[in-house]
């Protein structure tokens, strides 16, 4: 989802599941050595402000990992696991109106002295998963023989005008 977004020039994928599955000696080893090669892609980046916006133990280390001299993350009181407030030295309690986790996510931008103003949910779909969406669409405005109201509030037949402009407009 992450690698297609308009405002986000590279994504680092960390395997963090994978952690868990590593027993043994040499699964202690082999998460040591992926530990060590993640801060290493971490802190080639020399990030100057790293966000955990988590709140858990996994998110904090990796947010520790990235040798940002500013690391923004939850009070303790807000932490879904209180130790990863260790791996931050910016700690932000969200304000009481601010339910949704976005508006909490976005409560973190403070401590950074920027404005948060409302969220805008920029997941593009990969032209694959689009041209599927708009096969099935296709299918299922045909079955329900389904009618859509143009601009003015006439009715257009969707069985009769189903081309890609037709459904990116309604």
């Amino acid at each position: 989802v992450l690698r297609e977004h308009p405002d986000l020039d590279h994504v680092i994928p960390v395997d963090t599941r994978g952690w868990r599955r590593r027993h043994g000696a040499a699964g202690a080893e082999s998460f040591w050595s992926g530990l060590r090669a993640l801060r290493g892609q971490l802190r080639i980046r020399r990030f100057d402000v790293a966000v955990d916006a988590q709140g858990l133990l996994k998110s904090g280390l990796i947010t520790r990992l990235t040798g940002a001299p500013v690391r923004v993350g939850f009070g303790v009181a807000r932490c879904k696991e209180r130790l990863s407030a260790l791996f931050t030295n910016r700690h932000v309690i969200p304000p009481p109106g601010a339910t949704h986790v976005v508006d909490q996510n976005l409560a973190l931008l403070g401590a950074l002295g920027v404005a948060a103003g409302a969220p805008e949910f920029l997941i593009p779909p990969r032209p694959d998963a689009q041209r599927r969406m708009d096969a099935k669409a296709r299918i299922y405005l045909l079955a329900a023989n389904a009618f859509a109201a143009a601009p003015g509030g006439a009715p257009i037949n969707l069985d009769q005008s189903l081309d890609g402009e037709t459904l990116e407009r309604y």
